[in-house]
C-alpha cells in the first residue's frame, strides 16, 4: 500500500511537471481522503457487506448515517481533479506567453542581432569550420595583437551562441513551451548547431570542458527526428597543443591582414585628398 501511494505520489508530480504547488495540492487531497477511509471505512465496509440484493431499500437506509462521509470523499476527488486541471492550464498559459516574450526580446536584443551578422559573416565563408575554430584558437591562445583585432568578433559570437544554450536549458527544465519554440525555431537551431560545431569543439577543448552546450546539443538531437533535419555531431579531435599551433599561425595571418588593410585605407585616403585638392 505504501509502495503504491509512493508511486502515485511521484506521478502526479511528473505530470504535473515537477511543480512543487500542484504536487502539494495533490498529495494534500490524497492524504485527506486517506483520513477519511481510515475513519469510516470499517463503517462501510460493514453496512456495504450487510446488503443484500433483495432488500435495497434497507440497504440505502442503512448507508444514510454515512452519506456525508461520501459526499466528502467525492467532494475531495472532485476538487483535487478540478485544482489540478487549473494549476496545469494556468502553468501552459504562463510558459507559453513567457515563450512568446523571449522569442520577442531574443529578436529585438542589439547585442544577437549583432551576433548573429558577426555569425553569418563567418559562416558565409568556404571553410567556416576552420574559420569559426581559429577566430577562438587565437582569442584564448593567440598573440596580443591579433587577440585584440578579433576579440569583438569572438566575444560577439560567442555571445550569439550562448543564446542557444540558455534557451535550450529553458526548454528543458520546461520554463519554455518546448513544442512552440521548436515550431519557431526548431530548423535555425539545428543548423546553427551544424555551423558551429568547429567552433564548439574548440571551446569545449579549450576550457576542459566537454559539458559546454550541452544542453543545446540535447535539443538537437531530440529535434532532428521531430524536424527531419540531419544534425553533425561536434569533433573531439580537437587538442591544446593542436589548437596552440593554430593559434600561432592564424594570427600571423590575421595581424599581416590588418596591416595591409591599414596601408591599404591609407594609400586610398591619400589619393582621396590628392583628388580634393585637385578639384578645389
Amino acid at each position: 500500500m505504501i509502495a503504491w501511494i509512493n508511486s502515485v505520489i511521484w506521478e502526479i508530480v511528473d505530470v504535473s511537471g515537477r511543480d512543487p504547488r500542484k504536487a502539494f495540492i495533490a498529495l494534500f487531497w490524497i492524504i485527506s481522503i486517506l483520513i477519511l477511509l481510515f475513519l469510516f471505512g470499517p463503517t462501510l465496509h460493514q453496512y456495504l457487506s450487510e446488503i443484500k440484493l433483495d432488500n435495497i431499500k434497507t440497504a440505502f437506509e442503512k448507508l444514510i448515517p454515512i452519506a456525508p462521509a461520501i459526499a466528502i470523499l467525492l467532494s475531495a476527488l472532485w476538487a483535487s481533479v478540478f485544482v489540478l486541471h487549473s494549476a496545469g492550464n494556468s502553468r501552459q498559459t504562463a510558459r507559453l506567453q513567457e515563450t512568446l516574450n523571449i522569442i520577442v526580446k531574443t529578436e529585438y536584443d542589439n547585442d544577437y542581432i549583432s551576433g548573429k551578422k558577426i555569425w553569418h559573416r563567418y559562416r558565409g565563408k568556404d571553410d567556416h569550420h576552420q574559420e569559426f575554430s581559429s577566430l577562438f584558437a587565437v582569442y584564448h591562445l593567440g598573440e596580443t595583437e591579433a587577440i585584440d583585432i578579433i576579440r569583438e568578433d569572438a566575444q560577439s559570437i560567442l555571445t550569439y551562441l550562448n543564446s542557444f544554450e540558455i534557451a535550450s536549458l529553458a526548454v528543458n527544465r520546461k520554463i519554455l513551451d518546448e513544442k512552440f519554440y521548436m515550431e519557431y525555431n526548431g530548423t535555425n537551431f539545428i543548423r546553427t548547431w551544424n555551423y558551429s560545431v568547429a567552433a564548439i569543439g574548440a571551446l569545449r577543448t579549450l576550457h576542459c570542458n566537454p559539458r559546454l552546450f550541452l544542453q543545446w546539443e540535447e535539443i538537437v538531437k531530440k529535434w532532428k527526428e521531430e524536424l527531419n533535419v540531419p544534425n553533425i555531431e561536434c569533433s573531439k579531435d580537437y587538442s591544446i597543443p593542436d589548437l596552440a599551433e593554430k593559434a600561432k599561425k592564424d594570427s600571423k595571418i590575421i595581424i599581416s591582414k590588418k596591416r595591409k588593410g591599414d596601408e591599404k585605407n591609407k594609400t586610398e585616403k591619400k589619393k582621396n585628398k590628392k583628388k580634393n585638392k585637385k578639384k578645389s
